[in-house]
C-alpha cells in the first residue's frame, strides 16, 4: 500500500522555529499536508504545498482536527495522519502504519492505527487508552509492537 492518497493533518498555536523542519519531514511521508492555525499571534508564511487554514480563534486540538478531516475528505484523503505542531514522525513511519493494517487479521474492524510514541526528553508512557466498563477506561501499556482493542490513542504526548 502507497500513501498517495495519504493526508497529515497538523494543528498549530505559535509554532516555534522548528515547525517548519517538522512540516517537511511530514510531507515526505504524505500526499498532503493541512495545518490548521489555531489563531495564532505571530504565525509566519508557509510554502505553497501545505493547505492552510486560519481560524480566526484558538478552537482548541479536536476541534482543530475535526476541520483538518474535514479538508482532507474533501480532498480525497483515504488516510489522514493525526499530529501537533511539535510532532516529528519518525523515519518510515506512514508506510509502517500502512503495512501494519494491510498485515493485520481483521483490518476490516479496524478504525485508527496508532505509532508508538517517543519524546525526546520527556518519558512516554502508555498513549492508549482501553474501555472496561461504562465510564470506565484504563491506560494500555505499549511494551511490543503491536497493542490491539483501544478505545482511541492520543495525538500529543
Amino acid at each position: 500500500m502507497n500513501s498517495d492518497r495519504v493526508f497529515a493533518v497538523v494543528v498549530a498555536h505559535n509554532a516555534d522555529r522548528d515547525f517548519l523542519r517538522r512540516l517537511k519531514k511530514t510531507a515526505e511521508q504524505v500526499s498532503r499536508v493541512v495545518v490548521v492555525d489555531n489563531a495564532s499571534i505571530s504565525a509566519g508564511p508557509l510554502p505553497s504545498w501545505v493547505h492552510l487554514f486560519r481560524n480566526s480563534s484558538n478552537l482548541g486540538i479536536g476541534r482543530a482536527l475535526n476541520q483538518g478531516f474535514e479538508i482532507a475528505r474533501r480532498e480525497g484523503a483515504r488516510w489522514v495522519v493525526a499530529l501537533d505542531q511539535d510532532s516529528l514522525p519518525g523515519d518510515e513511519m506512514v508506510p509502517a502504519l500502512l503495512q501494519a493494517f494491510e498485515n493485520h487479521p481483521r483490518r476490516d474492524e479496524l478504525a485508527i492505527v496508532a505509532p508508538r510514541l517517543t519524546g525526546g526528553d520527556v518519558a512516554v508512557d502508555a498513549r492508549y487508552v482501553r474501555r472496561v466498563g461504562p465510564g470506565l477506561f484504563r491506560r494500555v501499556p505499549c511494551s511490543s509492537d503491536v497493542v490491539d482493542d483501544v478505545t482511541f490513542a492520543i495525538t500529543s504526548a
